[in-house]
């Protein structure tokens, strides 16, 4: 028999099957106009809008009553858009990933296409960051004007080269930053997931790993768009993917701490036998 998900207020209430819902249902333990999903289905529909548990029940809610809380079960929320809409999706999404990661991935779906989470990421991604460079392009660019016109004939010439140049490249990053970034995060999640293999903590399949580092990557991107806020955005970023993999793997902090700084500690090591390597090869000429 198919499980039912269960949501009432965009909280999650477990998974059930259908003589459970019923059951409850006939209880008390379930209303109505609780929201349901079960795979296959593509979108959340209330209890009484289902053929099986119709009779009897009151008339359906709108649905913006899924909504209600920033943890929508069987999200994130940028997965309801379609209902939720854009806007509030979006929001809602960053609420629960950077507020409530355990709750977000604890009700995360295992699978359903790596199409939507990195369409987030990349949007997500592309504006914070497209922020954070042309703020960065803007200070950099004052400082050249303001030093070229100090030797250039005219400030107007200056103003101008410098602006042109640095519009040009500034172009040519803005273009060039979701390919980047689709790579970055495609790799990064392969990576990722390997190391979850060494250390024991693949305990679901390659789609879990990325759904996790694209939300949790791209609302790290995303707050970009606060100045001096990225530095930051990464770091709770690597906090937040820490937390989805021990919600979606089911493992312990250790072993998710381990395998999302594996590579790092693998180039530190490398570096140093290089270093010392380097410095026994010198000292024997």
């Amino acid at each position: 028999m198919v499980d039912i998900h269960v949501s009432r207020d965009g909280n999650a209430l477990g998974i059930f099957s259908e003589t459970d819902v019923r059951a409850g249902l006939s209880e008390g333990r379930f209303q109505p106009t609780d929201f349901a999903w079960q795979s296959g289905m593509q979108d959340w529909m209330p209890l009484s809008q289902w053929p099986q548990f119709a009779a009897g029940t009151t008339p359906p809610p709108t649905p913006e009553g899924i909504g209600a809380s920033a943890v929508v079960a069987d999200g994130p929320a940028w997965e309801h858009r379609a209902t939720l809409g854009f806007f509030p999706a979006v929001i809602q999404t960053f609420k629960g990933v950077l507020l409530a990661p355990g709750e977000t991935f604890a009700n995360m779906r295992q699978t359903g296409g790596l199409g939507s989470p990195l369409f987030f990421n990349l949007l997500m991604s592309w504006i914070g960051l497209t922020v954070a460079v042309g703020l960065q392009f803007l200070l950099q660019g004052t400082v050249m004007a303001t030093s070229m016109a100090q030797r250039a004939e005219t400030a107007d010439f200056a103003e101008f080269f410098t602006g042109g140049m640095l519009f040009v490249v500034f172009a040519i990053l803005v273009a060039l930053i979701p390919i980047f970034v689709a790579i970055g995060l495609l790799i990064g999640s392969l990576l990722l997931h390997l190391c979850l293999m060494i250390v024991g903590g693949a305990n679901q399949p390659f789609e879990s790993t990325f759904r996790v580092v694209a939300y949790a990557g791209g609302c790290g991107n995303g707050l970009a768009v606060i100045p001096f806020c990225g530095q930051f955005g990464g770091i709770w970023a690597l906090v937040v993917m820490v937390i989805g993999l021990m919600k979606v793997h089911n493992i312990g902090a250790g072993r998710a701490i381990l395998a999302v700084f594996l590579p790092i500690i693998a180039i530190c090591l490398c570096g140093i036998i290089i270093a010392v390597l380097a410095a026994a090869g010198g000292a024997a000429h």
